[in-house]
């Protein structure tokens, strides 16, 4: 229901230019990569891309963008890519994506993440919480490297039998979508991917926003709580009410199928072709208007 159904494909003799061409004219983050009988061998990102051309730096001397051209020109796929990628099927279901965590259909899931460096308030409220909500659900944690050692070493300290229900991470790369696919309800921060991913699979949330600086977060986190796609605590609160939160809703079946239906009606399935068309736009009429 929310794949992208005809991806653009790289071959692993691909050079890196043409994938970095791709990138830039469809605004793609990520290229899967197949060999000739279309089964996929890795991916490239971005990112990837960016850590080669993180080697401009060490060549001063030379115009950069012509030595990006030259190295992305001469550099293939296949020396770049990551190998090790994790695949669902068309068909494949929920539980194909629990499967990948080595979890169960059998109990509901919650997911809960703060950004690739993590949220500590979100961390501490959920180690705090964990003897009480593994009895009942499982979990997917997304610690951020910042308080990774805490969070690992907290995992450590459970009993067995709570522990098999407990996945905890400091990052995920390529299971991220299955991930979301998995989870019955999420436990984040409120920045703006939240706005499309949460939409995209149809995922009720509790949010977090962060308060200081500009309150940008409690902007994104309103906008879907209003719209009944999510419910908001805070730093302040949240140790104290994480459990009755998380398990309200999930306990709670009907309310949880209001708040996925919500959620999934917010999602724009053409969302980034239509930023692009409107960018487009304005760049025309500022063109015409000089």
């Amino acid at each position: 229901d929310v794949m992208t159904r005809q991806p653009h494909c790289l071959s692993p003799m691909d050079q890196v230019e043409r994938a970095d061409r791709l990138c830039k004219t469809y605004h793609i983050h990520h290229l899967p990569v197949v060999d000739i009988y279309g089964k996929v061998v890795g991916m490239i990102s971005q990112s990837d891309l960016l850590k080669i051309s993180y080697g401009i730096s060490l060549f001063r001397n030379q115009d950069p963008e012509r030595f990006n051209q030259t190295l992305f020109s001469t550099v293939m796929v296949r020396d770049v890519m990551t190998r090790e990628v994790t695949t669902l099927e068309t068909e494949d279901t929920v539980a194909d994506a629990l499967a990948i965590f080595e979890l169960t259909p059998q109990r509901p899931l919650l997911f809960v993440f703060g950004g690739s460096r993590g949220a500590w308030n979100i961390n501490k409220a959920l180690m705090g919480a964990l003897p009480r909500l593994l009895t009942e659900i499982q979990i997917i944690h997304i610690s951020g490297t910042t308080t990774w050692d805490e969070v690992q070493a907290n995992a450590q300290t459970l009993p067995e039998e709570l522990r098999a229900y407990y996945r905890p991470y400091a990052y995920l790369h390529d299971e991220m979508g299955a991930a979301f696919r998995a989870a019955d309800l999420t436990l984040a921060r409120a920045g703006a991917s939240m706005l499309g991913e949460c939409p995209t699979f149809g995922l009720p949330s509790i949010l977090v926003p962060l308060t200081f600086a500009w309150r940008y977060q409690k902007v994104n986190a309103d906008f879907l709580t209003e719209r009944g796609a999510a419910i908001q605590s805070t730093d302040e609160t949240l140790s104290d009410e994480i459990v009755d939160l998380v398990l309200g809703l999930l306990r709670d079946e009907s309310k949880l199928n209001e708040m996925r239906v919500a959620t999934k009606a917010l999602d724009v399935a053409n969302a980034a072709a239509n930023l692009a068309d409107l960018v487009t736009d304005v760049a025309r009429k500022e063109r015409l208007a000089v």
